[in-house]
């Protein structure tokens, strides 16, 4: 098999998973499109400061309202990635956007910290001072604040899925075997069922639900957002929460649980393989 007929192979692969995958979830689409647009009226909602870059607490909004649209992006490439039957891929957007969140609570409580992240890139000494101020789990995940603590959770779980441990492998591999030959194969995908997939996906939503609570909680402790644009958007949120909420029951009580292929089986999987034989 050439090389075209392999990434289309993929494509049609991805393309597959992805109907089975909406068909699962039925109606649970309309939550992308919930949290897409809870996203982006949190972000319209922050006031900037007239003089954006006058002040270090004006940099500091600034930057973190890019880090929250950051969020967004990662929120929806993370549900495409999963949909098409990429689990662990789809985990790794996770912890990028919650790496993203701790970053601008850590700016919007410390202001003077946005200046150390906007010189980062100055000098070798000066990306030294940012991995110094950015890199303390403790600091940027304290254990007095319980949205970030559990955020932390789901980071260091995501964060299992990006090394080159068994951890992150196992769903990957694949074999077959035949008289006197065996087939050591490596599969694109690594979602094993329907079961799964919805498993992840509330996941997915659950935490990215606590990353957009975690900013708007600090945007309004800083001033940022003027209070009845914050009530009209905290009934966007706790309608979203409620959603959610039905949605896990109903994914949960589902009686067939059918096979999601997703490059699970047979030589739909594509990828690696080596054949040994004896």
């Amino acid at each position: 098999m050439n090389m075209n007929e392999e990434l289309q192979r993929i494509a049609e692969m991805e393309r597959d998973n992805l109907a089975l995958s909406r068909e699962s979830l039925g109606g649970g689409m309309e939550l992308l499109e919930d949290f897409q647009e809870t996203y982006r009226t949190l972000g319209e909602i922050v006031l900037q400061e007239p003089t954006l870059d006058a002040t270090e607490r004006g940099r500091a909004i600034h930057v973190s309202t890019y880090l929250l649209l950051r969020c967004q992006c990662q929120f929806l490439q993370g549900a495409l990635k999963l949909l098409r039957g990429y689990r662990g891929d789809s985990l790794i957007t996770l912890r990028t956007a919650i790496e993203a969140c701790a970053f601008a609570i850590r700016m919007l409580t410390h202001n003077h910290m946005a200046d150390c992240w906007l010189n980062a890139a100055e000098s070798k000494q000066a990306y030294k001072k940012f991995r110094d101020k950015f890199e303390k789990m403790a600091q940027m995940y304290p254990p007095t604040d319980p949205i970030l603590t559990e955020l932390y959770r789901a980071y260091d779980i995501s964060s299992k899925t990006m090394h080159a441990s068994v951890l992150s492998m196992a769903s990957h591999f694949g074999r077959g075997d035949q008289a006197g030959e065996y087939t050591i194969r490596y599969r694109y995908c690594d979602l094993p069922s329907t079961k799964e997939m919805l498993a992840v996906f509330y996941s997915l939503l659950k935490n990215h639900l606590l990353i957009v609570r975690r900013f708007s909680n600090e945007f309004n402790a800083r001033g940022c957002i003027k209070a009845d644009a914050l009530q009209v958007w905290e009934v966007r949120y706790n309608g979203l929460d409620a959603k959610l909420s039905v949605y896990r029951e109903k994914w949960k009580a589902e009686a067939a649980w059918k096979a999601h292929d997703c490059g699970g089986a047979g030589e739909r999987v594509g990828g690696g393989q080596a054949k040994r034989t004896g």
